[in-house]
């Protein structure tokens, strides 16, 4: 009970900390829709702080790009959910293999282009991730003494 409002309320942290937004919401994902690149990206178009340079996901300027989604199951709520997960998410992101895709031209000039994608593993790329944080929890147990990622007793 509650786990659906708890999990959006960690999917929104999550993604701050991502995109670096202090409000939330979608920003980040709707510039790279509208095909805003920039080689400057990680600050100006996805808030002070982001983590991932999202016009790495652009295909074409302005109708394509690849959209990320990352799924995850809390088994358990001994110590921290939202520590527990920004791992997950940082290890599932550095794994992630973004195919290498071509907009091939049509015979005729007013046909859309079209897009190739190439099936060769070794011309995939993969996202930067050094500047996804890792969150780490921790709890005040007296003057000047805390513990990391600590269980409801300890708490």
């Amino acid at each position: 009970r509650g786990g659906e409002t708890q999990g959006l309320e960690l999917a929104k942290a999550l993604e701050r900390s991502l995109t670096g937004q202090t409000t939330g919401g979608m920003g980040s994902l709707t510039n790279v829709v509208a095909g805003e690149r920039n080689t400057d990206a990680r600050v100006s178009k996805h808030g002070p702080g982001a983590a991932l340079d999202m016009s790495a996901l652009g295909i074409t300027k302005g109708k394509t790009c690849w959209i990320l989604q990352c799924d995850g199951v809390v088994l358990t709520r001994d110590g921290s959910v939202l520590d527990a997960l920004s791992i997950a998410v940082k290890c599932a992101l550095a794994d992630a293999k973004i195919p290498k895709v071509t907009a091939v031209a049509g015979p005729d000039a007013d046909d859309p282009a079209e897009l190739e994608l190439d099936d060769d593993p070794a011309q995939c790329s993969r996202l930067d991730v050094s500047g996804v944080p890792l969150i780490v929890t921790c709890v005040g147990v007296g003057p000047g003494r805390h513990v990391v990622d600590a269980t409801d007793d300890e708490e």
